[in-house]
């Protein structure tokens, strides 16, 4: 069995070296989705989508309408 669930937010971010546009800063929507696999449990049950929105929450909500620096090493 497959399950998924999509979270979606908003975010700026600019590219400081580049040559076009992205130089400057600019906002996205973004959207990731999360797929698990595995074996149901004796009720049918793979996990339950109140766990996976619990656990991604957190990090959804620090990156929404934040600004996503490019991390240069």
């Amino acid at each position: 069995m497959k399950i998924a669930k999509q979270f979606r937010w908003e975010g700026a971010h600019r590219l400081p070296n580049h040559k076009g546009n992205c130089k400057n800063l600019h906002g996205h929507s973004y959207a990731m989705i999360i797929q698990i696999e595995g074996t149901p449990n004796a009720e049918g049950i793979l996990v339950d989508f109140a766990d996976i929105k619990r656990i991604l929450t957190p990090l959804i909500d620090a990156w929404d309408h934040a600004t996503l620096v490019e991390m240069l090493y």
